[in-house]
């Protein structure tokens, strides 16, 4: 749905704002109805709002000014006044702006959020619309700001768990090739005058520096193809991206963490679900859908279909290889007492324990061992260069 910017004018003065709608009459009457003002003309702004995503903090801070507002006793159209005065972001001001004024004309909160984010954040939208039956918005916008807390918190620390890494190990292949190129061929004239034989892992790195410098543009064209050549197949076949995602479990240290981060997040928002009485295969739906990885995705949608069958929720997770032997046993338990929250609740804080234990392990070794790869390279950089020239010495 595109935004317009819509030029409006009253007794006092003219001014711009900008109203999504579906065509420039629509957004024109939006506009007039919002700002009590006459419209005299609308264009589309270059900017579609399928392609604008709430950026995470402003979905956060948006949703907890809400939770505090209603709190306080103000409606839910109050509320959202208050949020859009204090917000300063044009288009995320826009698409608040739309959302209350489908509230004020008897729209509920859910159904007023916009297409493209319905589809992003299922978990949310069915939440809210639990808590428009139930009359209990304040308490479930506390689960809400829950999950988004956690979806956003666990991938903030994985990406500081494999930054300072990942930048060791750029920067030292960068030196390496620097190195390579264009101060071991320094070392090779040296010889050369003296006629002096260089030792073979001086030589073979020696070749390795001359062959990067002659083909440099054709190895980084190659690995620049190669990577648009892997990115455009990893969006287009399901088959490579589901194989990607399924051995990405493989990788030693990383692959256990990446593993036990997804199931902590189904399980935690399949728990907030079921807390709101949403019913269980819905519940296994919606909480599927938050999941990125398409081989836990698909193991959770045959799970659901072993329930159809007339299997047990403990049952169908034990086939599928889900979960571990000891949260199935205590999902056993909590079938049995036909009381799933507090055995859930007690699942997701082991999953949140074990994921908290593998990134301090990921932060323990990895480091250390990309240290000591990176160390051995200086070592082996340093023996080409200092043994040549002691042994040059040696023979002066």
């Amino acid at each position: 749905m595109p935004i317009y910017k819509v030029f409006l004018k009253n007794k006092e003065n003219s001014f711009v704002k900008n109203i999504i709608a579906n065509n420039t009459l629509e957004a024109m009457s939006i506009a007039q109805k919002l700002y009590n003002a006459y419209p005299v003309k609308a264009s589309v702004v270059f900017y579609l709002y399928k392609t604008y995503k709430i950026n995470a903090k402003y979905e956060l801070s948006i949703l907890k000014e809400l939770h505090i507002l209603l709190s306080c006793g103000l409606d839910l159209y109050s509320a959202m006044d208050e949020i859009i005065n204090n917000t300063k972001d044009k288009f995320l001001k826009s698409l608040l702006e739309d959302i209350s004024l489908k509230i004020q004309y008897g729209q509920s909160l859910s159904k007023s959020l916009p297409s493209t984010y319905q589809n992003r954040r299922a978990i949310v939208v069915r939440l809210l619309e639990v808590a428009e039956k139930s009359g209990e918005m304040v308490s479930v916008l506390d689960d809400v700001i829950q999950y988004l807390e956690e979806t956003k918190n666990g991938l903030q620390d994985i990406k500081k768990a494999l930054a300072y890494p990942i930048f060791l190990s750029i920067f030292s292949i960068m030196a390496m090739f620097f190195i390579s190129i264009y101060v071991f061929p320094q070392i090779e004239n040296i010889f050369s005058s003296f006629h002096q034989e260089m030792p073979i892992y001086t030589r073979i790195i020696l070749d390795m520096g001359k062959f990067m410098q002659i083909y440099y543009s054709h190895i980084l064209s190659f690995l620049f193809l190669l990577s648009i050549i892997l990115y455009i197949y990893y969006k287009n076949s399901k088959k490579f991206k589901y194989w990607t995602h399924k051995y990405i479990f493989t990788i030693p240290i990383l692959g256990n963490l990446l593993y036990i981060h997804s199931i902590y997040l189904f399980i935690f928002n399949f728990r907030i679900l079921l807390h709101s009485q949403v019913p269980l295969l819905e519940s296994l739906k919606i909480a599927s859908k938050t999941i990125s990885n398409l081989h836990i995705n698909n193991k959770v949608l045959k799970s659901i279909e072993l329930i159809k069958s007339g299997k047990t929720l403990a049952t169908s997770f034990r086939e599928t290889k889900l979960l571990k032997t000891t949260f199935i046993r205590l999902l056993l338990v909590g079938e049995k007492s036909g009381n799933l929250d507090p055995l859930l609740i007690s699942m997701t804080k082991a999953l949140k324990k074990d994921y908290k234990q593998q990134l301090s392990y990921v932060h323990t070794v990895l480091e250390p061992l990309i240290l000591i790869v990176i160390a051995l390279f200086i070592l082996l950089l340093a023996l080409s260069t200092f043994v040549p020239i002691w042994s040059l010495s040696a023979n002066l």
